[in-house]
């Protein structure tokens, strides 16, 4: 945040508009942004905030639909997915009547790009009905995933900052990283391997992203699987 105002104040009498853009949850480390102090940078310096929530929609914020809610009249721009916690396709722009109509006139992907079909938008709207209903699937997943961060810690797993269902276990190296994801594969799970550029070099990680469909047992086979590789970490 401090080198964010540095660059807002370096900036402040540009005539160019200033642009804030930033994750809610962040899709590689599993941490949140620190909206408030975001919405306060953009007051104070007259910027355009911009905040994705593709990580976030589902399973944070009011009834799921993200950690923007609370601050709905202070963000410029909400954009998200259909594509992960709604099981669906496509995604979303929430933004004033004056950039929609800039966008649907000057983004040539959006130009150049058919309609969504009919039966994707009906299961759209079905996911939008229903995920005010799924509280419990939320605390469950909530639960689930301060559990796997709890036992990773506690046997000093590198995980960095995460605060979400999102759990990277940072290993540096990348052919390491690889060779512990093709061994959990062979055991019966699929954890990614995630590598420059992706993250930055010397980060490379296995990204665990939790859900509410996973027992205590599935976690428990996981950790101990992990603990199992860990001489090759």
């Amino acid at each position: 945040m401090n080198h964010l105002e540095y660059l807002l104040k370096k900036n402040k009498f540009k005539k160019n508009p200033k642009f804030i853009l930033s994750e809610s949850v962040f899709s590689m480390d599993g941490d949140f942004a620190d909206i408030a102090s975001l919405v306060n940078l953009k007051k104070k310096y007259n910027s355009f905030l911009f905040l994705d929530e593709a990580h976030a929609t589902g399973i944070y914020g009011e009834n799921g639909f993200g950690l923007s809610t609370k601050f709905s009249n202070d963000i410029d721009c909400v954009t998200g997915t259909f594509s992960k916690a709604f099981g669906s396709f496509g995604a979303y722009v929430s933004c004033s009547k004056n950039l929609k109509s800039f966008l649907i006139n000057k983004c040539p992907s959006f130009i150049y790009s058919t309609s969504l079909p009919f039966s994707l938008l009906a299961s759209i709207y079905s996911g939008i009905k229903i995920m005010p209903k799924l509280k419990n699937e939320r605390k469950k997943l909530i639960k689930n995933s301060y559990f796997l961060r709890k036992i990773l810690k506690k046997d000093n797993f590198d995980i960095g900052n995460s605060q979400s269902n999102i759990i990277p276990i940072i290993i540096g190296d990348s052919k390491k990283t690889i060779f512990v994801s093709k061994k959990l594969e062979k055991k019966g799970f699929y954890v990614a391997p995630i590598r420059p550029p992706s993250v930055p070099q010397n980060s490379s990680r296995l990204r665990i992203s939790i859900s509410s469909c996973h027992s205590l047992s599935n976690i428990k086979k996981l950790f101990n699987f992990l603990k199992m590789f860990k001489n090759r970490i």
